[in-house]
C-alpha cells in the first residue's frame, strides 16, 4: 500500500511542477514518521484512532500550535491532496517532539540499567 501521487499534489501538470515533485518525498517521510509513531503511541495508549487524534491535536497545542483533530486525520488517512505548509510544519513539530520523547526515554532506561560505575552489570 504505497502512497499515491495524486494524494500529495493536486495536478501533474502546469507552472511549479519540478517543486512540487521535490516535496513529495520529504511528505511522504514525514507521513511514515507521523504513522509509526501514531501507530505507536496509540498500542501504549490503548487509544482508538479518534482519541489519538484529538490527543495529538491537544500535544500540538501544547507545543504552542494550533492543528485540528480532522485536519490531523486526513493527513494520517492521506485524503488531503495538498497539505498546507501550516499543516506540514504542525505534524513535523509533533513528530519531532515525539522522537525527542522517545530519544529521553532510552537514555534514561540505559542509565537505570548501569551499574554504580556507569557500566551495565
Amino acid at each position: 500500500m504505497g502512497l499515491n501521487l495524486v494524494t500529495v499534489i493536486p495536478a501533474l501538470d502546469g507552472p511549479g511542477l519540478i517543486e512540487r515533485l521535490k516535496i513529495i518525498p520529504a511528505i511522504f517521510k514525514l507521513w511514515q514518521d507521523f504513522d509509526r509513531l501514531f501507530k505507536e503511541k496509540r498500542r501504549l495508549e490503548k487509544r482508538t484512532e479518534s482519541s489519538m487524534y484529538s490527543k495529538i491535536s491537544e500535544e500540538i497545542r501544547e507545543l504552542g500550535q494550533r492543528l485540528g483533530d480532522a485536519t490531523i486525520r486526513k493527513f494520517h488517512k492521506r485524503l488531503t491532496r495538498n497539505p498546507t505548509e501550516e499543516t506540514i510544519e504542525c505534524i513535523r513539530l509533533w513528530v519531532d517532539n515525539e522522537r525527542e520523547l522517545d530519544t529521553e526515554v532510552e537514555e534514561e532506561q540505559n542509565s537505570d540499567s548501569a551499574g554504580p560505575s556507569g557500566t551495565r552489570e
